[in-house]
């Protein structure tokens, strides 16, 4: 697909619309035309991917609180707490502070980290599945 393409122009015009209404990935699934599941691909980046973001282009946005993203950030928050628990030698009242949750969360945040460790051989194929 080349510049001179309508097609082209047409997908570079729906992400600008994308960036300039913040739309959600639903709104953008509705202005293009394609299912929920193609407009995650498209703003992931895994389609469309030869056609250039616009400069404020962000996926998903910050201020996008819907349960999916929220428990994402959760994760990760919690692996990143759970590997500074290891390396500071940290006690589970200490990462329970850290993180704000009872005594008994920071304990299954940490035991369910270490059988995700033990399944994975790289810190890369965990974080991976979580997106």
């Amino acid at each position: 697909m080349s510049n001179t393409d309508p097609e082209y122009h047409w997908k570079e015009e729906c992400l600008a619309d994308y960036v300039r209404e913040r739309m959600t990935p639903m709104q953008f699934a509705e202005h293009v035309g394609v299912s929920r599941s193609g407009a995650y691909a498209i703003l992931s980046g895994s389609k469309w991917s030869n056609i250039p973001r616009p400069a404020a282009f962000q996926y998903p946005w910050p201020e996008n609180t819907s349960p999916t993203v929220l428990h994402r950030q959760r994760r990760l928050a919690y692996c990143a707490a759970v590997q500074k628990f290891e390396e500071e030698q940290w006690t589970y009242r200490q990462l329970a502070a850290h993180l704000g949750v009872p005594l008994q969360t920071a304990y299954d945040a940490v035991q369910r980290e270490r059988k995700l460790k033990t399944r994975d051989s790289t810190n890369e194929t965990r974080l991976t599945r979580l997106d």
